[in-house]
Formats: C-alpha cells, structure tokens, sequence
C-alpha cells in the first residue's frame, strides 16, 4: 500500500520520522515487524551465553544439564521478553532462523555432539523445545491471564486470580476463630473392637493377614457406591459453586497443546531420521532422556 509520510512541524521546527524507537525494552519498527527487536534479543542472548560456554565441552567442563538449566533460566527469558506483542512475527522465516541460529549453539552444547547435527536431533537430545514455539507458548499464557479463553477446554470458565485487597472484609469484621492446643487437649485412647479380636486370634497362635485392596476394587458394594456417586456428579443440573480453574492447569494444557505441534513439525522435518527410529514421539524421548546421563557417544549413537 502507497502512502505518503506525515510533516510534522511543532515551533517552526520539523520532526522526522525515525525507523525504529525503543520503549520499555520493546523496539518497535515503523513496519510493526519486529525483526529489530529479535536480533537484538538475539545478540544479547548468544553474548552472555558466550560467557559459560566456554567452560563447556565435550569431555570437560559444564555437564549438559548444566548447560540446559542456564539456557532455560537466562537465554530463553532474554529472548522471551514482551513476546505476547511480537508473537506473531514468528510466522516469518527470517525470524524463526535467527531464533534457531541462537538455539542451535546451545543445544550443541547441551548434548554434546558435533556441529553437523541437525537441530531437530539436537532439541529432542538436549530436551528443548524450538524457541519460535516457546515464544507462542509464552503469549497464549499471557492472554490466559488476562482473561482470554482456554481454548475449547474451558470456554464458559475463567482463570483464578488472586482476591483484590479491596474486595477483602474489614479486620473488623473478620470472624474469630479460635482454636486450641492438639497437647493441652486431654487424649483418650480409644480401643478398637477390631484390636481386641485381632490380639485375642494372635494370643491363640493363628495367623494374621492383611491386604491392601487398591481404590477397594474388587468389592461390588464399594464399586457400586462409586460409581452413583460419579454419575450424580455428572448429570447433576445445578450450578457448580465454584467452577474457576488454577493457572498451573492453563500451563498443563497449554503445554500439551504446544509438544503437538512440536510433534508435527518433529515429523514432517526432512532432518533427524535416525533419531526418530529411536523417539518417533517427543513427548515420549523427553521422558526416557530425562532418565540418561547424556555423554558424547550415547549422543553420537542417537543420532
């Protein structure tokens, strides 16, 4: 679209328009593309990465866990900054490079492998995930917290905050309530009738078993109980008395939401074949490397 730049004039004086303007660590650019504000973030994530990875290599220095643990506390908040204003500039091929160029040194060193190791093999080995989808992952949690839906999952529900101090009842008004000393209480051993038997069958030398009947199953009077209990709960018409959802159930499924499309960008990538022979699933290789100590020649044979 054509358009002609606005001439500003304030005393006499004109005010040029400037490409890009810094506000709160956010750089905006005239176009609203965000590019700027990434390769600075960039640059500063891979300059103070610089610093540990020296002391980190193959056979000596930083363990890989180690490595992974400043990625994720000091690299990845870098360059997660403001992220719900400039997710969307992860759709571009430019940025979603300069965000893999920053991920692909740490997760070199993260599983200590050669650099001819594609970056799929080395986030499923290093157990990151690529940084474009975290940055996504980042903004739909921060509009969760302001107000926005949970996708399909909770529509008609909302988030549980924290009570405003305005809302809250005057100390004045605030109910007593008391309570007492569980020592300065004058307990009372109660016998069992159970106890008794149980010491008088021992007392005649018989054997005493006893089992532990998980979730009592296997007992009809029980199961049938549980099972009217669950159905009323379920077709129950009235309103529920509290139905708000907490924010670590929002980081739950939205973190499920997340490993999918990771899983799918996981499979249609053309690089990491071998890889995949062993973990077709990331969610899955998470699992089984969160286990393993990861050293070069395991990496190697991954690979």
């Amino acid at each position: 679209m054509k358009y002609d730049d606005p001439v500003v004039h304030m005393n006499g004086e004109k005010i040029s328009l400037i490409d890009e303007i810094r506000l709160v660590g956010l750089t905006i650019d005239r176009k609203l593309t965000f590019i700027p504000h990434v390769a600075k973030a960039c640059k500063k994530a891979v300059n103070i990465y610089k610093g540990s990875a020296r002391t980190a290599r193959a056979t000596w220095g930083l363990s890989p866990e180690i490595v992974r643990t400043v990625h994720i506390t000091v690299t990845e908040p870098i360059i997660l900054y403001a992220s719900c204003t400039w997710a969307r500039a992860t759709e571009k091929l430019g940025v979603r490079k300069m965000l893999d160029a920053v991920q692909r040194i740490v997760a070199l060193k993260a599983c200590l492998v050669h650099r001819t190791v594609s970056l799929h093999s080395a986030l499923i080995l290093s157990r990151l995930l690529p940084l474009d989808i975290r940055v996504r992952e980042a903004a739909w949690l921060y509009k969760v917290k302001c107000g926005k839906d949970l996708g399909d999952t909770f529509v008609d529900r909302e988030l549980e905050k924290p009570v405003y101090f305005g809302d809250l009842s005057h100390p004045a008004h605030v109910p007593d309530i008391r309570y007492e000393s569980v020592e300065d209480m004058d307990c009372q051993t109660l016998v069992s009738p159970g106890g008794v038997d149980l010491s008088e069958i021992v007392a005649e030398g018989r054997a005493v078993r006893l089992f532990w009947i998980r979730a009592h199953v296997g007992i009809a009077e029980t199961e049938r109980a549980v099972e009217l209990a669950r159905r009323t709960a379920l077709t129950k018409k009235t309103a529920a008395d509290y139905d708000k959802f907490p924010l670590s159930y929002a980081k739950k499924v939205i973190r499920v939401a997340i490993l999918e499309e990771w899983q799918e960008l996981y499979a249609e990538g053309s690089t990491g074949e071998i890889t995949k022979c062993f973990f077709p699933r990331v969610e899955q290789a998470y699992r089984v490397l969160r286990k393993i100590e990861m050293t070069s020649q395991i990496a190697q044979n991954l690979m």
